[in-house]
């Protein structure tokens, strides 16, 4: 339960236009910021785009950055962990997506990647390895 109030706490406080993403408590006082509010990029610390977020079992947070083609990685402290896709390259093999826009985690923490512009979604287990593809490119 304490999961689903979090993710929906983080929900509402999620910000399309300001290329950021803030982090509140049960109180929903403020905690932080992942990206620069207002500026885009596409190095580790900034989205271009980031259209979702989902948090793992473990307190890891998946951020779809749209624009970017990449799926980002952070810890529970807002610690950059690593990148699913190339920043900026679209394509349509495992290793790439095309302007992916939402993800999703299961109670085994398998990641679902909606790659939108690529008419899939991409699975990979919890250490970001490649494991099926539910339609096609």
């Amino acid at each position: 339960m304490k999961s689903f109030i979090y993710l929906s706490i983080f929900a509402l406080i999620f910000s399309l236009t300001t290329f950021s993403i803030q982090d509140a408590n049960a109180t929903l006082a403020y905690q932080s910021t992942l990206g620069e509010t207002g500026i885009t990029g596409s190095d580790n610390f900034h989205f271009n785009l980031s259209w979702n977020v989902v948090v793992d079992s473990s307190g890891n947070l998946y951020v779809a950055d749209t624009d970017n083609h990449r799926i980002q990685i952070f810890d529970s402290t807002g610690v950059y962990l690593s990148t699913l896709g190339e920043t900026g390259v679209t394509g349509s093999d495992n290793a790439h997506f095309s302007g992916p826009t939402s993800v999703a985690v299961d109670s085994s923490n398998n990641l679902y990647v909606a790659d939108t512009d690529n008419h899939r979604v991409q699975i990979f287990d919890s250490t970001g390895t490649y494991l099926s593809t539910l339609g096609d490119t």
